[in-house]
């Protein structure tokens, strides 16, 4: 919860800034559950898009 509160307040605080000299970026906070799905999810399309290429090349050569 104090992660989720976190995100929205940086995210509002962020948007009081956009587009001028002093533009805040601010860090998500995300728990460690859904990092390791998000790694697993980009570890998988990355596999995807490799085979695919591979599929690609291997018509053209």
């Amino acid at each position: 919860m104090t992660a989720a509160l976190h995100n929205e307040v940086a995210a509002y605080r962020a948007s009081k800034y956009a587009g001028t000299p002093h533009e805040y970026e601010y860090d998500v906070f995300i728990s460690p559950s859904e990092a390791r799905e998000r790694a697993e999810e980009e570890a998988a399309e990355e596999e995807f898009h490799d085979r695919e290429f591979g599929k690609l090349l291997s018509i053209f050569n």
